[in-house]
């Protein structure tokens, strides 16, 4: 089953804007004091044994503000639809949010064209930094933050400033971990899912 968030890209914007969105949207989230971890961005992942495979290559700080999404992205040879991939985690955590930014054909004259669908690491840690991610993205490009799959609130699409508004935390308390597990668990209708606080840290 898929747990994605997405996050319309009407234009284009830096995965340096994204990054620096993404802390700025943990804090807000996570209530006063919270501090989250620095915020990495690994160049590209694919599809392995059914399994999500980044390539390891953190991108520096050129790299990530010379790298725009939300533009036009031609198909590669034999696709229907351009897209890059990359992967934002947790400096020395496992945690991750794998992003797909998929160009759709056909839909940049009846809507945003551009999607970021970010995927996160099954665990409260790992939704709450996709949710930021997206949340950041949508943002900073001027469309909507969709949570079709999770539902964390009702409704579907949203703008971003209003999410943040409904679904910060006011009263949190401890660290980082402990207060994305706070995050998810106000929603009764996730019924305690994910299950784990979070995956832990990298060897």
């Amino acid at each position: 089953m898929s747990v994605d968030v997405v996050a319309e890209l009407p234009s284009p914007v830096s995965l340096a804007t994204v990054l620096k969105g993404a802390g700025d949207v943990l804090r807000a989230l996570l209530g006063p004091g919270a501090e989250p971890p620095e915020l990495e961005i690994v160049d590209g992942w694919q599809v392995e044994s059914h399994l999500r495979v980044a390539s390891g290559r953190p991108l520096s700080a050129e790299d990530r503000a010379g790298t725009m999404i939300g533009g036009r992205i031609p198909p590669g040879e034999g696709e229907v639809a351009g897209s890059v991939t990359f992967e934002v985690g947790l400096l020395g955590g496992r945690d991750r949010a794998s992003v797909l930014v998929v160009d759709w054909p056909g839909e940049h004259d009846t809507g945003p064209g551009v999607e970021a669908i970010v995927s996160p690491t099954r665990t409260c840690v790992g939704v709450v930094l996709a949710t930021a991610v997206a949340l950041s993205a949508a943002a900073a490009s001027g469309g909507e933050f969709v949570d079709l799959e999770i539902m964390m609130l009702d409704g579907v699409a949203w703008d971003p400033a209003r999410f943040v508004e409904l679904a910060r935390l006011t009263d949190a308390v401890g660290g980082f971990d402990a207060r994305c597990e706070q995050f998810m668990r106000q929603f009764t209708r996730l019924d305690g899912w994910p299950r784990d606080r979070s995956t832990g840290s990298a060897p």
